[in-house]
């Protein structure tokens, strides 16, 4: 057992433990290469969600930015690091 996923990704680089269950982007930027994914039937969606604040300060530059998660560019780098991208 461990306590974080930098615990677990250590373990398995170092071979302590047969193997760990992160998250496939954690996989990637570990230099990890996942050997299966857990279905969302298996244990649900994880979801990150984005929101404009009501009294945002500065919201063109927040509507700006949310319009680039959902736009092509976004997810093709979303995609790149194993996440599914917003525009789906």
């Amino acid at each position: 057992y461990v306590s974080n996923v930098k615990e677990d990704i250590t373990a398995v680089k170092e071979a302590t433990a047969d193997c760990g269950i992160i998250y496939a982007s954690d996989a990637y930027s570990a230099g990890l290469t996942p050997v299966d994914v857990a279905t969302t039937e298996m244990c649900g969606q994880v979801i990150y969600p984005a929101a404009l604040l009501a009294d945002a300060p500065h919201a063109e530059a927040a509507r700006a930015f949310l319009e680039y998660l959902t736009g092509a560019e976004a997810s093709a780098a979303f995609e790149a690091v194993l996440f599914t991208p917003l525009s789906r």
